[in-house]
């Protein structure tokens, strides 16, 4: 549930909350439903993110900050870091070699030592439903916009949390959107 921070509109139901500082305006949607692989290794926010300019505005992972009741703060991860934590490294269809090693019978000294071979298809399916669904980092035009999910650590989502929006091209000390909201499941 968003809460109301100075600059930021909130919802009445609580589940968006918007803000605006140097013509740039971040939306944060927290009903929005993320991949599955995003919510079970993942805290996915869906943000929108609309440029009045002047001038081109790059974004990277580093200017999304989410900033934690108890002195959590992470930046969001690439999309393509995402992708590693919820669906593991890329690893395309292939077979992979799978080595076991196990005790049985009465006596536990006697073991046995097997190789065998897995066939995989690999994450591919999980891992194209998160790029496909992450928020698109790059340059924004002025007049531009763009939306999808920021990426952050699952240990990030604990009570009350701030997003913290702040552009590496904004001049320094220019103060950052704060979007403050408290997590509940």
């Amino acid at each position: 549930m968003a809460v109301p921070a100075p600059g930021a509109a909130v919802e009445a139901d609580g589940r968006k909350a918007t803000a605006t500082a140097r013509g740039l305006t971040v939306t944060v949607e927290l009903a929005a439903a993320a991949p599955a692989a995003a919510r079970e290794h993942l805290f996915p926010l869906r943000v929108r993110v609309e440029h009045a300019g002047p001038g081109a505005l790059p974004l990277t992972p580093g200017d999304f900050l989410l900033l934690s009741e108890d002195g959590l703060q992470v930046a969001a991860l690439a999309p393509a870091e995402a992708a590693v934590v919820a669906a593991g490294p890329d690893r395309g269809p292939g077979v992979s070699p799978h080595i076991s090693v196990g005790a049985a019978g009465p006596n536990p000294t006697v073991g046995f030592f097997g190789i065998g071979l897995v066939f995989g298809a690999g994450g591919g399916g999980t891992r194209e439903a998160l790029l496909t669904a992450a928020f698109p980092f790059g340059t924004l035009t002025a007049g531009g916009r763009a939306e999808g999910f920021l990426y952050f650590p699952q240990a990030a989502a604990r009570g009350g949390m701030t997003l913290l929006v702040q552009p590496a091209a904004w001049p320094a000390g220019a103060e950052g959107l704060a979007l403050h909201f408290r997590w509940a499941d």
